[in-house]
């Protein structure tokens, strides 16, 4: 095939071709032109004594060959490979005496003449370890073989070699391979799969005609799926022969020939999950399965990864001794004053009414996902700023809207921007006389399901009109400079003065912050021109 190459010290760029029968000639010819290039292949074998000491400018090589019972030691190897990391006809270690090849620094490596592979390791009878730098190794393109290195165990450099890679390889009888392929069907693959496979390779469908000790026998030393895993239509009560599972990862590869996913589904006797397995880069999908309840650990791990495309979710959320901290549980009445201080995980159906528990809305604050639905109505906010860190709203029950925003008078502006609703409900946003819905919004909501967003001061963007100006205080959160509510001092008693001082104790909606001339803090107009005019004064001298 052609090339284009541009000759250091001159200016002119021209084309050669690569053929076999025109390699030499073109060497010399580029040699004349750039004597400091060499094109010519690299081969060490039992014979080689010495090295030749090479220091070229321009690092570019036909082909590298090593075989055979090495006498060169792996620190000549390693001094010699300093700078030669380009080969434009690959790499071949076959029948070697090494025991790791981290002296190879490689950068490009094409394909070998008579072969599919740009590098290939096999029969190294003493190899225990590749150690090439793959992320290094931006151009080596092709495939790669490694093959009969009974010494050779890969689990700690898979990762590195499947995202140079991906399905472009062939990796088989090593001590330690990168995973067995799953071919054909799976309950027959899985009675023959073998006790060293450490890694499954493709999706896993486990069914009605599954095995459940076979799974629990077979499945014991699997700690890794490159794939998806569906289990539907079976009598399980549990899915405890996934235990040892640690990480599921979606096979990013272009040639993948399947789309990878979880998928829990018509599970009639499933009760529990019983593994915590973190993904990445997986849609989700658990429905029903009537009894079945997942522990918060369970999901935890299974949106561990911040690739996770969807979540479609119907189950019950239960919590036990080994529930983490950072999940809270609302009450049956959607009230969020129960939850404890520094909750992350919301689960349950969250009600903000006429009701809003100004004192305790800091309890909000750190929360980023609520698992179950958000309801805003007839509430005096003005801003959701009371969810600073708010990402995802993920329905747990297909019946109810996950986020549902009505008759808020005096909302003006959302604030904050859900980035994820998953959900097979629209989201509900209507009737917010002076709320404002942008077109960024409306796109993040779009669920299944389009967002009914309708009857509010904008429908997103539709028609926008600047609002009337709000003379009333904003939530007392939202105050300039009002600092974090775990900077400040909290009173246990009203005769503390970090109580009375503590602007987060302050309710908004009392009718003394209802005008300008009473919303300062100690109600005094003269205390706040005061202030006003020394914070101007401060903020000058900055």
């Amino acid at each position: 095939m052609g090339t284009w190459m541009v000759v250091p010290g001159t200016k002119t760029v021209f084309r050669y071709l690569a053929a076999v029968q025109l390699a030499g000639y073109l060497a010399r010819e580029l040699l004349k032109i750039c004597p400091l290039t060499y094109y010519y292949d690299i081969v060490i074998d039992k014979s080689t004594v010495t090295l030749p000491e090479l220091n070229p400018e321009h690092r570019f090589y036909q082909a590298l060959y090593i075989t055979g019972n090495l006498k060169i030691t792996p620190r000549e190897l390693t001094l010699f490979f300093k700078n030669l990391d380009f080969f434009t006809h690959g790499v071949r270690i076959h029948n070697t005496n090494l025991e790791s090849l981290s002296f190879l620094r490689l950068f490009n490596v094409d394909p070998l003449d008579d072969s599919p592979y740009s590098i290939e390791i096999t029969n190294n009878s003493k190899l225990t370890s590749i150690g090439i730098d793959f992320d290094y190794c931006s151009m080596c393109l092709g495939s790669i073989l490694i093959d009969q290195n009974p010494k050779l165990d890969l689990r700690n450099e898979c990762d590195g070699i499947m995202a140079r890679y991906k399905n472009n390889r062939m990796i088989t009888n090593n001590l330690y391979d990168c995973g067995c392929t799953v071919e054909g069907n799976f309950n027959q693959f899985i009675s023959t799969l073998s006790p060293k496979c450490w890694m499954l390779v493709g999706n896993i469908t486990v069914d009605q005609n599954s095995d459940y000790d076979l799974l629990q026998k077979k499945l014991d030393n699997i700690t890794r799926i490159n794939g998806g895993i569906s289990v539907i239509n079976t009598n399980f009560v549990d899915l405890s022969f996934f235990r040892s599972i640690q990480t599921i990862d979606a096979d990013s590869s272009y040639k993948a020939s399947y789309i990878s996913e979880i998928l829990i589904q018509n599970n009639k006797n499933l009760t529990s999950l019983k593994f915590q397995a973190k993904q990445n880069g997986l849609s989700i999908t658990i429905r029903d399965n009537p009894k079945l309840c997942v522990a918060p650990q369970e999901l935890d791990a299974l949106f561990y990864g911040e690739d996770t495309q969807r979540g479609d979710l119907d189950v019950d959320v239960c919590f036990d001794e080994q529930s983490p901290s950072y999940w809270c549980q609302v009450s049956e009445l959607g009230y969020f004053s129960n939850i404890s201080d520094g909750c992350v995980i919301l689960v349950g159906h969250l009600l903000l009414d006429k009701n809003f528990d100004f004192d305790n809305s800091y309890k909000l604050f750190a929360v980023q996902t609520i698992y179950g639905s958000l309801t805003i109505t007839n509430t005096s906010l003005r801003t959701f700023s009371i969810f600073p860190h708010l990402g995802t709203i993920r329905s747990i029950n297909p019946s109810k809207p996950p986020l549902y925003v009505s008759h808020n008078d005096k909302l003006q502006d959302l604030y904050t921007v859900w980035r994820k609703v998953e959900s097979d409900q629209a989201v509900i946003i209507e009737n917010n006389t002076n709320l404002i819905t942008s077109e960024l919004y409306c796109a993040l909501w779009r669920t299944k399901q389009k967002a009914i967003v309708k009857n509010n001061w904008s429908n997103c963007g539709d028609n926008y009109k600047a609002q009337i100006y709000d003379k009333t205080p904003l939530n007392i959160d939202v105050f300039y400079g009002l600092p974090s509510y775990l900077d400040v001092s909290h009173g246990s008693n009203p005769d503390d003065s970090g109580m009375q001082n503590n602007p987060w104790d302050r309710n908004s909606t009392d009718e003394d912050y209802e005008t300008p001339e009473t919303s300062t803090e100690n109600g005094d107009p003269g205390i706040f021109s005061f202030r006003v005019l020394f914070l101007l004064a401060v903020f000058k001298l900055l």
